[in-house]
């Protein structure tokens, strides 16, 4: 490849724009969330299988339809049920009707790190939002929403 004359090496505008703010703020909020959720034994991805896991009450969901419905592969779901079932937050049992399937439950533990860590991240939210008024978030929302519509009809 023939070097590029320096006239063209230079500098490339640097813009903060909108898309790079959101990459930003959630890739620091995740980091800062999953750091308060530690001492619980969970990241956010595991409260929010706990979040999906206590839609279903007692009779919980097979392993497949929480893998489907979380929009997860199987065995990424599996790796995250193991380090909940550790914790004693989640409980595995065969199905009743089909022995080969497996279905989920959340344990009492499991809704009480759930509400713990809902507590957590109320008081982490509050800070992530301390001093923006709040229609200013509801306009936020709107606009992410909007993003996030026009991304899943790509």
């Amino acid at each position: 490849m023939p070097d590029m004359p320096s006239s063209l090496r230079k500098p490339y505008p640097l813009r903060i724009t909108l898309s790079f703010l959101v990459h930003d703020v959630a890739r620091i909020r995740r980091t800062l969330l999953d750091s308060v959720l530690r001492p619980l034994g969970l990241t956010r991805a595991q409260r929010w299988m706990l979040i999906q896991l206590s839609q279903f009450g007692e009779q919980g969901i097979s392993q497949a339809e929480l893998a489907e419905s979380m929009h997860v592969g199987p065995v990424s779901l599996g790796e995250k049920l193991l380090l909940l079932e550790a914790l004693g937050y989640v409980v595995r049992t065969r199905g009743t009707s089909d022995r080969r399937q497996k279905v989920v439950q959340l344990t009492d533990a499991g809704y009480s790190a759930l509400g713990q860590s809902t507590r957590l991240t109320q008081g982490f939210n509050e800070q992530v939002l301390a001093g923006i008024a709040p229609q200013d978030v509801q306009v936020a929302e709107r606009v992410l929403d909007a993003m996030r519509a026009n991304l899943m009809s790509m």
